[in-house]
């Protein structure tokens, strides 16, 4: 059995900025700005540096189809 060390978990992570976010979901980066204030999607944040992972895009593509799925 392998142990995994902080340093294989973190190397598997991937980051993205607020330009590839925006990209990754067809909008401007001040949207991606106001989803962040509004908590629709959760960055990580080290001093100035925000990042987001996969996991917290993928979060919110989720919550997104629940929503639309919702309406009438």
């Amino acid at each position: 059995m392998r142990v995994l060390k902080m340093n294989d978990v973190l190397s598997h992570v991937r980051y993205y900025t607020y330009p590839e976010v925006a990209k990754i979901l067809r909008c401007s980066e001040r949207t991606v700005h106001n989803r962040v204030r509004n908590g629709d999607i959760k960055p990580l944040r080290n001093g100035r540096l925000v990042l987001f992972t996969q996991q917290s895009i993928e979060e919110f593509l989720t919550q997104q189809r629940t929503k639309t799925e919702l309406q009438p």
